[in-house]
């Protein structure tokens, strides 16, 4: 498969005549759609209102067999699962599978208190992460103090600029 580039071409030269066309034709189109995609949420509502009882039953029913299931195979484990972690049937497959490991602290243990016994046990397993504290280098920028070492830290502040269009929908409409 071969990706083709397209390129947009540049608009150049616009008249006020042509902003102001293409401002009207913007601002029906933009009507039109929120027009169309009302008619189409009203439909899409009526849909789901027609199939809401018949899910909602349906949901509810397999959720009080899946606990039926999951409670015989739980009561039945040693038994069901001793050589595979799955078992198939009629219907389907059911089984245990393991999660991701996670370490959890003991009781009465807070993490903290880990890392305090880590940091004398255990050093290479404490992590130490310095990192340029962006947000308060922004806030400051202005300040004389920081100001004139941006450039001699090597950053800059950039901000970039968005053309945008806020239509005035009430008169669009009328």
């Amino acid at each position: 498969m071969s990706s083709k580039r397209v390129s947009k071409k540049v608009i150049a030269e616009v008249t006020v005549e042509q902003y102001q066309e293409a401002m009207g034709i913007y601002a029906r189109q933009d009507a039109l759609a929120e027009k169309a995609t009302a008619q189409m949420n009203l439909e899409v509502t009526k849909v789901r209102e027609k199939y809401d009882p018949v899910l909602t039953l349906c949901n509810e029913l397999k959720e009080k067999q899946y606990e039926i299931i999951q409670a015989y195979a739980k009561e039945n484990k040693e038994v069901l699962f001793a050589k595979q972690r799955h078992i198939d049937n009629a219907h389907g497959v059911i089984g245990f599978r393991k999660g991701t490991p996670a370490l959890k602290t003991l009781p009465k243990w807070t993490w903290a208190k880990v890392l305090e016994k880590m940091e004398k046990i255990m050093p290479d397993f404490v992590r130490t992460k310095k990192e340029v504290n962006k947000d308060a280098l922004l806030d400051q920028r202005a300040d004389p103090k920081v100001a004139p070492h941006l450039n001699e830290i090597g950053v800059y502040v950039d901000q970039d600029e968005a053309f945008y269009i806020e239509l005035k929908k009430e008169e669009v409409l009328a």
